[in-house]
């Protein structure tokens, strides 16, 4: 039962169902509550009304104001809940709770997005050397799900700090090639084929070949490594003079 000397009158603007409350229970929403009859939300402190009976120009909301009502004195009940005349008839808004679905979505479609990254970095490797800085990423996400991370790749960083092409004196017919080659892509890299191109004075082509590293670097070793950066590598070939050779074109892939 409520205390009369400590409660307030407030009337739905709606249905104008006539209400008893505390003054406490206008705090946790800001003074806004739900109608127990038509259900509309309302401003309880903004529809307060004088308790029956109350002396003219009494503030309705003090606590203890006018004369105590009787019980039934006109303070409605909720028709859903059925309470008595002297009952708490009023509700708070309901707060609406987060649903997991949106919660559930937003996780799945992370995977997915992480799942898209590593098989762009497993197909693509060569696109991610426009983004180094996330390698990192890559190797720990593959150290949790057993995958591997292939090694960037940058062709285009790596630069010809010298290069000959000449006829073998020893071998009549041979030509012999060399290039030295750095890396300037900042990391280590797989060392990368080389395509050499032979042409006449008039620019037609005389022979073209892509070699793999196997072909060109004297220590076959170095095959399994990876190419240090800013470190000169010396690559050899020994090539059949197609004949009147007098350029050459070395490209990397």
């Amino acid at each position: 039962m409520l205390d009369h000397w400590n409660t307030m009158l407030t009337r739905c603007p709606q249905c104008e169902t006539v209400f008893r409350l505390r003054p406490e229970q206008l705090e946790p929403a800001g003074g806004l509550v739900r109608c127990g009859n038509c259900r509309k939300v309302f401003d309880a402190a903004a529809a307060l009304i004088a308790e029956p009976g109350a002396p003219d120009g009494s503030d309705a909301s003090a606590p203890g104001a006018g004369t105590p009502p009787e019980s039934g004195s006109g303070a409605a009940s909720a028709p859903e809940t059925g309470p008595g005349p002297d009952e708490d008839v009023w509700q708070a808004p309901a707060t609406r709770a987060l649903p997991l679905a949106p919660l559930g979505w937003a996780a799945g479609t992370l995977a997915l997005l992480l799942l898209l990254l590593l098989q762009y970095a497993h197909f693509r490797p060569e696109a991610l050397s426009a983004y180094p800085e996330l390698r990192p990423l890559l190797v720990r996400l593959c150290a949790s799900t057993g995958c591997t991370v292939p090694p960037l790749r940058a062709p285009d960083r790596i630069r010809l700090q010298a290069r000959d092409v000449r006829t073998d004196p020893g071998q009549p017919g041979r030509l012999l090639a060399n290039a030295i080659l750095v890396n300037e892509a900042g990391y280590s890299q797989p060392y990368p084929e080389l395509e050499l191109t032979l042409t006449t004075t008039e620019g037609a082509v005389k022979g073209m070949r892509v070699f793999t590293p196997a072909e060109y670097l004297p220590d076959v070793r170095d095959v399994k490594r990876l190419m240090p950066p800013d470190i000169p590598v010396h690559a050899r070939l020994e090539l059949a003079d197609p004949g009147n050779v007098t350029g050459y074109t070395f490209r990397f892939r």
